[in-house]
């Protein structure tokens, strides 16, 4: 059977400045997003990609990084326009697919009064 882990790293920190609503200043939008991203798309994400590992002959050609940009939309918290970030990903586009669909319809509660920009990158490893 294979083994295989991923991790997540934060690139870019959230910036969190403006009036009304909940503010977060930068570290606790940061952590914030974080915790959702560890508890809510981080399962989605190892069950995806231990799907692809138990079905793909030969699974270590699924190893690599993928880097995702995506936005949390002010006032709803929800996570929109996550795009894989080529130059930054070598995973094969099926494990990038993993990430960006498990991202999608993820929420910050409370949502926060600004815009939040995020660079996160996941590490795919089959060993």
């Amino acid at each position: 059977m294979n083994k295989y882990f991923f991790c997540l790293g934060l690139l870019a920190p959230l910036a969190a400045i403006g009036c009304g609503g909940a503010i977060r200043v930068g570290d606790a939008y940061r952590d914030d997003t974080a915790k959702l991203i560890t508890a809510q798309a981080n399962p989605r994400i190892h069950d995806c990609f231990d799907g692809m590992v138990k079905s793909t002959p030969g699974a270590k050609s699924l190893q690599g990084t993928t880097t995702v940009h995506f936005i949390v939309a002010k006032d709803t918290g929800v996570i929109t326009n996550a795009t894989v970030v080529p130059e930054s990903t070598t995973a094969q586009p099926p494990v990038a697919q993993c990430v960006v669909s498990a991202l999608q319809g993820l929420k910050l509660d409370p949502p926060d009064g600004v815009d939040g920009d995020a660079t996160y990158t996941w590490e795919f490893v089959v060993q």
